[in-house]
């Protein structure tokens, strides 16, 4: 390319990006605010002390900036597009509508100042420091205004920032607070970590968990509370783990599954359910009057077991297992607490499974041309048996087939057949 050709593209491409900059600015939103308008364009937030570390701040930015509302109009080259589109479409009905379309699609509403409720923020910030540790933290919002959009400002004095001292889970010598202590080791709450709200909230989760593989079936996190000192000083906690007092009896005792019914083939149309037709295998009992399975299919899908501890482990994992045999349309669980007797409770648990519509078929047509001058057709037939040996198996027969012609060139009158099945 030569010297002038360059200058001459050069020159182009300015005059191109200058036209594209008066067009943007001859859509410029700011045009179509009325007297005392001001769009929101987003919040500052400025710490009152430099004692946070870049580190600090940043981890801090990620914790609070999405807790800032609204979320301010986004800009192209300076102008709120899409704020235009929606003014410049007015109020359209017709969904069919350019201007419908126009509004909806490539518009968005304008966020303006009077949306911004800084003091409502300004709480929700505070209440968040709190969450990771800073209870002394003071947060101050304001609004700032410059020519036609404002700004959100947040002053954060964040305050010293406490640590954990001490943690005691379930001081009691019941049998539900020696499987939490057992379990001390892997606490999320450690001695000498900052204190964050979240993390006390999944270590609630992670005891909840626990005692849902011992067989505390009723149990629930919400049962749990954690009570956190703050007055033992220098800037330190101490965490203590207690039951609360409405806790109810039936959450802390050791649940058992009693029985086990299976309906095979469960019709959700049934008023009722009759389990006249059960037969006992091993540890449950299925209903299954047309024998559609062998109870094998059970054996390898069904993880409880009649007389053991509930467990949720095996729970799911019994569920997904059925679910993922293949038969299944439909797959439901529910457990029925029986009249306590002793100091355990029990359980019968009853699966419920809607089978699938046990054979199905699809044809695929197609056909084409290539440029070496054949054109043809391809077909394919899948046949699907599900439960074909009673055993939860499914066949799958796959017959394909084309026939390619070629219909000039050299080879005119060649043809290719193919045929096969899977």
């Amino acid at each position: 390319m030569t010297r002038t050709n360059k200058r001459y593209h050069s020159i182009l491409r300015t005059g191109v990006f200058y036209v594209l900059l008066l067009g943007l600015w001859s859509c410029s939103a700011n045009k179509l605010l009325k007297e005392g308008q001001y769009y929101y364009n987003g919040a500052d937030i400025v710490y009152s002390t430099d004692s946070l570390s870049k580190s600090q701040k940043k981890q801090l930015k990620e914790v609070l900036e999405p807790l800032i509302r609204p979320i301010p109009n986004k800009k192209l080259l300076g102008n709120r597009l899409k704020v235009w589109f929606y003014k410049k479409a007015g109020d359209p009905t017709n969904e069919k509508s350019l201007r419908y379309w126009m509004k909806n699609k490539l518009g968005e509403p304008p966020v303006y100042m009077t949306d911004v409720n800084a003091e409502r923020s300004a709480k929700f910030l505070k209440n968040a420091l709190e969450n990771n540790g800073f209870f002394q933290a003071a947060v101050e919002g304001d609004t700032i205004l410059k020519r036609n959009e404002g700004k959100a400002q947040y002053k954060i004095d964040v305050g010293p920032r406490y640590f954990i001292r001490n943690v005691v889970l379930l001081p009691d010598s019941s049998e539900l607070s020696e499987y939490v202590k057992q379990a001390k080791e892997s606490s999320l709450i450690k001695t000498g970590d900052a204190y964050n709200f979240e993390t006390i909230k999944a270590e609630r989760e992670r005891i909840d968990g626990i005692l849902k593989e011992k067989g505390y079936y009723l149990f629930n996190s919400d049962y749990l509370l954690m009570k956190v000192d703050s007055t033992v000083g220098d800037q330190k906690v101490d965490i203590a783990t207690v039951l609360k007092r409405e806790t109810p009896s039936s959450a802390l005792k050791p649940w058992f599954i009693d029985s086990i019914f299976i309906y095979a083939d469960y019709d959700p149309s049934q008023d009722s359910i009759k389990v006249d037709s059960s037969q006992w295998n091993k540890s449950y009992y299925v209903i299954d009057p047309e024998n559609k399975y062998k109870p094998k299919v059970f054996d390898r899908t069904i993880f409880l077991s009649s007389g053991e501890r509930y467990n949720r482990t095996d729970h799911n994992k019994t569920l997904n297992r059925l679910v993922n045999v293949g038969t299944f349309r439909f797959v439901r669980n529910r457990f029925e607490e029986l009249s306590s007797y002793n100091d355990s409770g029990h359980l019968n648990s009853y699966y419920y499974l809607v089978n699938a519509k046990r054979r199905s078929a699809r044809f695929e047509g197609t056909g084409k041309t290539t440029s070496a001058n054949f054109g043809g057709i391809e077909f394919n037939l899948n046949w699907r048996n599900r439960n074909t040996f009673r055993s939860a198996e499914q066949l799958f027969i796959n017959l394909f087939g084309g026939l390619d012609v070629q219909f000039g060139g050299q080879n005119k009158g060649y043809n290719i057949y193919r045929v096969g099945m899977d």
